[in-house]
């Protein structure tokens, strides 16, 4: 199986996940190089490093995304009502 999807910049063969620079990062999160670089610093975004060089996967990114969802009011009122039924 040999899959080339372009419009996500992203290459999978054989069903392995391959590695992505940077840029292609960027273009994913839709943040500048500059900020990338101080999430990496801060590691508070998911990266790899093999010497001076830095890669990332797209399913990481992607579900570092998802994991920064705010709650609405609605779901920090039912939390609120949950909390008061217990006490």
């Amino acid at each position: 199986m040999k899959v080339i999807v372009k419009s996500k910049e992203t290459i999978e063969i054989n069903n392995k996940k391959i590695p992505i620079s940077i840029d292609e990062a960027c273009k994913i999160i839709k943040k500048a190089k500059p900020t990338v670089y101080t999430l990496v610093r801060k590691r508070q975004i998911p990266h790899y490093k093999n010497g001076k060089k830095l890669y990332f996967y797209e399913e990481e990114l992607l579900e570092w995304i998802s994991k920064g969802k705010r709650k609405t009011i609605q779901e920090i009122d039912e939390i609120v009502f949950q909390n008061r039924k217990r006490v």
